[in-house]
């Protein structure tokens, strides 16, 4: 096995997501966080500015930094789910589905941040993004 094959990721995949399975109908379709991703790039260099004092001088503090990323998955990283509901975000047993949009995805992370950690470890993994897994995934 080349090198090639074990690190070459599909930048096309990259772009256009993977299905993040959570089981029973509940999944985040999410492009990567790198690689060839230019739209989570200019979003992350976009919504950074206004902190780029602060994080040069390694100075941001931790709340400003995880709303920071918060904003740029929820605009650049996370595209599509199924099986989120209004509990989900709210915490009110109430299981109307809720469409996906940047602000409901804020919502949902701050709500639940070991879902906002998973995501980002996930989305920054290279291995989910080459193209013979999901090749093999989609059964191609």
């Amino acid at each position: 096995m080349s090198f090639r094959s074990m690190f070459k990721t599909d930048p096309d995949v990259e772009q256009k997501g993977v299905w993040l399975e959570y089981g029973e109908g509940r999944r985040l379709l999410c492009a990567r966080a790198g690689g060839a991703n230019k739209h989570f790039q200019k979003t992350m260099e976009r919504v950074s500015k206004p902190f780029l004092r602060a994080i040069q001088a390694d100075a941001l503090p931790a709340e400003d930094a995880l709303a920071m990323l918060i904003e740029v998955f929820s605009l650049a990283i996370v595209m599509d789910w199924e099986g989120v509901t209004v509990d989900d975000l709210e915490g009110n047993d109430d299981a109307t589905l809720v469409p996906f949009s940047p602000d409901a995805c804020r919502k949902f992370f701050k709500a639940l941040p070991d879902i906002f950690h998973d995501v980002r470890e996930s989305a920054s993994k290279a291995a989910l993004y080459r193209s013979h897994i999901d090749k093999a995934a989609s059964g191609n």
